[in-house]
């Protein structure tokens, strides 16, 4: 992490300090992965009491961004707001593109005691899921790579047929 990073996750800290709604700031992304570039932003996770996540989650306002804590050109915050449970659930049974939304991710600062070893587990694959997952994957790319591409080929359906590709 570059200097200028860290200066401006410790400002976003203090400003998240303030909000006793919000129990947790947690890194993610290029910074958390050591793949930051000098220009690069910073993602986050702001984690809220159930209460705030609820409220902000009827009112859309599940995202954050933030110019004034950079001090570096076009820097800023890129947040993503979640609760507790979300993260619970992403360590019990998250996908695998959440789970590498994790890795490296450290937490900034926290009211909670165990929120730590929480993160930790999250990026952490699931070795009792292995079989059923490989399962399913294989599962996907049949329904996909066979049914659905050949459905859309019968049909002449572009549409279905990026769908089946992607």
């Amino acid at each position: 992490m570059h200097e200028h990073h860290r200066r401006a996750l410790n400002r976003l800290a203090e400003v998240m300090r303030q909000d006793l709604v919000i129990v947790a700031l947690i890194t993610s992304g290029s910074i958390a992965q050591g793949r930051a570039k000098e220009s690069s932003d910073i993602d986050v996770f702001i984690v809220l009491t159930d209460k705030a996540f609820q409220q902000r989650k009827q009112a859309d306002q599940l995202s954050y961004f933030n110019r004034e804590v950079c001090d570096y050109d076009g820097g800023y915050i890129d947040g993503k707001m979640v609760n507790v449970r979300f993260l619970e659930l992403a360590a019990e049974r998250g996908s695998e593109p959440t789970r590498a939304t994790f890795i490296g991710s450290a937490v900034v600062f926290s009211r909670l005691p165990n929120i730590v070893k929480l993160i930790a587990t999250i990026p952490v694959y699931p070795e009792l899921n292995r079989e059923r997952n490989m399962r399913d994957f294989y599962g996907q790319i049949y329904l996909y790579g066979f049914y659905f591409a050949s459905e859309a080929s019968k049909k002449n359906n572009t549409y279905l047929m990026y769908h089946a590709a992607n």
